[in-house]
C-alpha cells in the first residue's frame, strides 16, 4: 500500500449495511463489520500515525505547515475541553450551555471567521416579517457588519431571517435516535422558515454512542420523509467523523465532490448519506465546508420597519388586523377586554373565498353601503385593492352597516399580502373572528349599537 498518496475512507450505508474503503475510485475491500468509527481499523490508524509523523519530520523545516497541522491541535484540544465537562452530566443544562460554548469559542475567537460573520453569543430564534419563529437553535452565524439583534437576553435571542447565513445545532452526545432526530427537526425549523431557501443548517456532536450505521440509517430515514429544502447540509461526530447526503448509488470522493451545498442537496432524488471517517481532522472539514457554505450564502440588511409589530401566525399562515388595536382588541359588558383570535382553518376559509372575489377598494364599498353622497371618507381607498368576504353575494347594503352605526361594520385582515375585508355580519354568523372566549361567542355582540 502506498501510503503517501490520499486514501479517502468512504462509509456507505446500503441494504446490507456495509462500509467500503476506496483508494481514489478503486474498491479495495469490503465488510459487513458495523462497529462504530471511533474504532479505527488498521488503515486508518496507519493513516493517521503517518500524519502525524510527517508532521514532526514538517516542524524541523518549516514553522507554519498549513492549516491541517493547526486544526489537529485545535480539534485535540476541543476534544479535551467536552471531556473536562463530563463532571457536569448530572445537570444537562449546564453540559448543553458548555458544549455550545466550546464551539461558540472555536467560532468565534480564534480568528478563523472572518470578522463580518457574527457569531450568537446565546442561544436564538430566527424570525420572519411574517411572525413564524424557529425552534430554539445553539448557535446562528449572520450578518455582524450590517445587521442588529432584534432581541437579546443573556439566555436567548432573536434575529431576523434577512441577516442570517445558517445555524448549527450542538449536542454533546448523540445516545439515541430521538437525539439525532431533535437536533435535524431544530434544523428544519430554521430552513422552512420564508427567506431561508440559501440558508445552511449542521448538526454538530462531540461524541456518539451509537453505531455508525444507526447514526447514518437515522439521518437517511429523516431525508426520505422530508423534502430536500430542510434537509441538514452535514452532520458532524467530532471525534468520529462526518456524515453528508448523497445520492443512492454514487459514491463521490474528494473534498470538492461531497455533497453539502443546497445547491446539490435539491438534485438528489434518491437520498442516501455516505460517512467520512476522522484522521484528526474532523473539524478542519467542518471548518472548510462551514467556509464554502458562508461564501454560497447572500443575506441582506432586514427592513426593520416590517419588524416593528409582527403579524399573528396560525399554523403556516400570518395575519394581522389592518388598523391594529383598534380591532385586535374587543370588549365585552361583562369580562371586559379581550384579543381576538383566527384559527389556521378559517384563515384558510377565508383566503379561498376572498380570492375567489373581484379586487375592488374601500371607496367602492363605503359607495355602496352609503351611497355616493356619504359624508364618510376612506382614506387611501383609491389606491388600496381589497378583496371583500362574501359567500353569499348578498348586497353589501346589508352586510356592511347596521342601524344608528357610524362607518363600516367589518374587520379588515392582511393575510398573504392582500387585504380582506370581513363583514361583522359573516364574522358573527360564521364564527370567523373568536370574540370574548367566556361568553362563548355570543351573537347579541353583533346586534348590540
Amino acid at each position: 500500500m502506498k501510503y503517501w498518496k490520499i486514501l479517502i475512507f468512504l462509509v456507505s450505508l446500503d441494504q446490507r449495511h456495509k462500509y467500503a474503503i476506496f483508494y481514489g475510485n478503486k474498491l479495495i475491500s469490503k465488510s459487513k463489520n458495523t462497529h462504530k468509527m471511533e474504532e479505527p481499523d488498521p488503515i486508518h490508524k496507519s493513516i493517521s500515525e503517518l500524519k502525524s509523523k510527517a508532521r514532526e519530520f514538517r516542524e524541523k523545516f518549516t514553522e507554519f505547515q498549513g492549516l491541517e497541522r493547526e486544526f489537529t491541535f485545535i480539534q485535540d484540544d476541543l476534544i479535551k475541553k467536552y471531556e473536562r465537562s463530563s463532571p457536569h452530566r448530572k445537570h444537562p443544562a449546564d453540559l448543553g450551555d458548555i458544549r455550545e460554548e466550546i464551539l461558540r469559542e472555536f467560532l468565534s475567537s480564534t480568528g478563523y471567521l472572518p470578522l463580518k460573520y457574527g457569531v450568537s453569543k446565546s442561544s436564538v430564534r430566527i424570525v420572519t416579517q411574517t411572525g413564524h419563529p424557529s425552534n430554539q437553535i445553539d448557535i446562528a452565524i449572520y450578518d455582524s457588519l450590517n445587521s442588529p439583534m432584534l432581541l437579546s437576553y443573556s439566555s436567548l435571542s432573536f434575529l431576523a431571517i434577512e441577516s442570517v447565513y445558517g445555524v448549527i445545532q450542538v449536542k454533546s452526545r448523540l445516545s439515541s435516535r430521538d437525539d439525532i432526530t431533535e437536533g435535524l427537526n431544530n434544523i428544519a425549523s430554521f430552513k422552512k422558515l420564508e427567506g431561508s431557501d440559501n440558508r445552511f443548517g449542521i448538526l454538530f456532536a462531540y461524541d456518539c454512542s451509537l453505531k455508525w450505521t444507526t447514526l447514518a440509517e437515522t439521518v437517511k430515514d429523516f431525508m426520505c420523509k422530508n423534502t430536500s429544502s430542510v434537509w441538514t447540509n452535514f452532520v458532524v461526530v467530532l471525534n468520529q467523523g462526518l456524515i453528508l447526503p448523497r445520492e443512492e448509488g454514487t459514491l463521490p470522493y474528494g473534498v470538492r465532490n461531497h455533497c453539502f451545498r443546497n445547491s446539490d442537496l435539491r438534485g438528489i432524488s434518491k437520498p442516501d448519506v455516505i460517512g467520512i471517517p476522522d484522521t484528526s481532522n474532523t473539524l478542519l472539514k467542518f471548518y472548510l465546508y462551514l467556509i464554502d457554505l458562508l461564501k454560497s450564502c447572500t443575506v441582506e440588511e432586514p427592513d426593520l420597519y416590517q419588524y416593528v409589530r409582527l403579524p399573528f401566525t396560525t399554523g403556516e399562515k400570518a395575519y394581522r388586523f389592518t388598523y391594529g388595536e383598534i380591532e385586535e382588541i374587543g370588549q365585552c359588558h361583562e369580562h371586559g377586554t379581550y384579543l381576538r383570535k383566527i384559527s389556521n382553518e378559517t384563515i384558510n376559509k377565508i383566503i379561498d373565498i376572498c380570492s375567489s372575489s373581484e379586487p375592488t377598494d374601500m371607496l367602492h364599498l363605503f359607495e355602496a353601503a352609503f351611497g355616493s353622497n356619504n359624508v364618510f371618507s376612506a382614506d387611501g381607498a383609491q389606491s388600496d385593492q381589497v378583496y371583500l368576504y362574501n359567500p353569499d353575494k348578498l348586497p353589501l347594503v346589508d352586510i356592511l352597516t347596521l342601524p344608528n352605526s357610524i362607518g363600516l361594520q367589518c374587520y379588515s385582515l392582511l393575510i398573504d399580502r392582500k387585504i380582506c375585508i370581513i363583514p361583522k355580519y359573516y364574522s358573527f354568523r360564521d364564527k370567523l373572528i373568536f370574540e370574548c372566549p367566556k361568553c362563548n361567542y355570543p351573537a347579541t355582540l353583533y346586534f348590540e349599537t
